[in-house]
């Protein structure tokens, strides 16, 4: 382990260690900590740029100042996160206030007393918030249901089913012509080729149809919709429920709860569940993030 009991700033250089590394003070702005094992900051941590292949602790919080950027592959605990890009390979715990980040957390958010206002911030698993939004309706995005490190995969899935299933199509039209006309023997042997190259078309689309779903079963499998707001969710919120896209339209006092079912987005409080139609409304809807459900 690596200890290190002052800042670390200009003076004492970046710091890129193998192992886990114990800082007494602050990380400075414009300086960068790496480590392949845990991290933890009793000071703060300014503008900064922090990788850890293991956790995080931010005792003091982070004020990125839309320059700091965390690259956490484990978990991170933060009294405070403030104007900071990056992203957490597992659970992000903050006491205090997530304020205008760009972030995407692949575990859960648990900050149960604490304010998220501002940004856009993309989670796989389920949120435990104090407060969502802020009474000036700051541009607040909370994305919830994706699964960054699977969905690309599913996209070029897509892709190329579209261009097989483009090219099958060509082949089709093809063959159609050449059984309506007289058949000549180059036009006979091409419609010989034509079958062996749609045959390996249909085992090519098998195939990608497999993978495709292989990966959407398993982005089933890691994504939660559930948000937990203990105190107020505000007019003005955006939340991306895995393609559909809602505005919150009036404050709501929480405790509520935020989820996705059968039925659709719902919303609970004080035992009664019903559509997000009562409190948001549907600004965009893109059914191709819903084909896991």
């Amino acid at each position: 382990m690596l200890s290190i009991p002052h800042d670390v700033d200009s003076s004492t250089g970046n710091v890129d260690y193998d192992g886990a590394v114990v800082i007494a003070q602050a990380v400075r702005d414009g300086m960068s900590v790496r480590a392949t094992g845990n991290i933890e900051v009793a000071g703060l941590i300014g503008a900064a740029i922090i990788e850890c292949g293991g956790d995080l602790i931010a005792q003091s919080g982070v004020a990125g100042r839309d320059r700091g950027k965390l690259l956490i592959r484990g978990n991170a605990t933060a009294e405070y996160l403030e104007a900071v890009h990056g992203e957490v390979g597992g659970n992000l715990t903050v006491r205090e206030r997530i304020v205008g980040c760009r972030l995407t957390v692949h575990g859960n958010i648990e900050a149960p007393y604490a304010t998220l206002m501002g940004g856009n911030v993309s989670v796989t698993g389920t949120v435990s918030l104090g407060t969502l939004g802020s009474p000036r309706h700051a541009a607040t995005r909370l994305e919830l249901g994706f699964v960054p490190q699977l969905e690309p995969i599913a996209q070029r899935f897509e892709h190329i089913l579209n261009m097989l299933h483009a090219r099958r199509s060509r082949l089709l039209d093809e063959q159609r012509r050449l059984s309506t006309e007289a058949s000549s023997p180059r036009e006979r042997e091409r419609q010989t080729e034509l079958m062996f190259e749609l045959g390996k078309l249909d085992s090519s689309i098998r195939r990608a149809t497999s993978g495709l779903r292989g990966v959407m079963k398993e982005i089933q499998r890691r994504y939660a919709v559930s948000v937990s707001i203990a105190h107020q969710l505000h007019e003005g919120v955006l939340l991306n429920v895995r393609g559909q896209v809602w505005r919150i339209d009036r404050d709501v006092a929480g405790p509520l709860q935020i989820s996705l079912d059968t039925r659709g987005v719902i919303w609970t409080r004080e035992g009664r569940t019903a559509q997000l139609t009562e409190i948001g409304t549907l600004e965009e809807d893109h059914p191709s993030f819903r084909r896991a459900g």
